[in-house]
């Protein structure tokens, strides 16, 4: 005797139309980006790929000297680059 299995129940999503209008506000509010990946303070968001020996090297150092490993980073790069 096996039991029957009742049919999946799918609901259509119910949106908080205020909600949804406060959010789209506050997105247009926004400080707009003047280029791809950089904001109007000339801050360049950067992406790269690291082994992890370094990246666990630059999370120790940065933790070592209480700096976020952006901070980290930053403080690398303007050193050795000015």
């Amino acid at each position: 005797m096996s039991k029957e299995r009742k049919p999946a129940i799918i609901r259509k999503p119910v949106f908080d139309e205020d909600a949804v209008l406060r959010f789209v506000a506050a997105a247009s509010m926004a400080e707009p980006k003047s280029a791809k990946g950089e904001n109007n303070d000339g801050i360049v968001q950067l992406t790269i790929s690291l082994k992890s020996d370094i990246h666990a090297a630059l999370t120790k150092e940065a933790a070592r000297k209480s700096r976020s490993v952006e901070e980290q980073v930053r403080k690398i790069l303007t050193k050795h680059l000015g």
